[in-house]
């Protein structure tokens, strides 16, 4: 009787590691939107990124004012109202649908800096680059 069992536990939890890995959410860019380095205005720019552009939210903060997401080998955060996913065959804005929009919320004390990208951006991605930025806490230090 145990034996039937084993094969059973490990499915469920085999399913649970796949559905637990942190599910991204597909969302396009609105228009021509600014990557940065965290949830703020004030944060360093990772990059530009064109409009239309597909991008995996990762999460969102907790007002959904801003997401963090990954493009074409990059990550940073973008403005939620700079966002819209399909739903029901329309594309809705992330921050005014957010409650039919399933990214994860992630608290304030869970944000980290996007690290600098130094990935190779394919041509044609909507990706454009911004060599030599350090997101906020990754500083390079000054010479002494």
């Amino acid at each position: 009787m145990k034996v039937r069992f084993v094969p059973a536990i490990v499915a469920i939890l085999a399913g649970l590691s796949v559905t637990g890995r942190g599910s991204a959410e597909p969302a396009y860019t609105t228009a021509s939107v600014i990557l940065r380095g965290g949830p703020s205005s004030n944060s360093e720019v990772v990059a530009r990124i064109a409009g239309e552009t597909y991008v995996d939210v990762l999460g969102c903060a907790e007002d959904f004012a801003w997401c963090h997401v990954s493009t074409a080998g990059i990550r940073g955060w973008i403005r939620s109202s700079r966002l819209e996913f399909d739903h029901g065959g329309q594309r809705l804005l992330v921050s005014r649908y957010r409650n039919f929009f399933g990214a994860p919320v992630i608290g304030s004390g869970l944000f980290e800096p996007s690290p600098p990208t130094s990935v190779p951006v394919p041509l044609g991605s909507g990706v454009e680059v911004h060599r030599n930025i350090h997101p906020p806490g990754l500083e390079p230090r000054a010479p002494r």
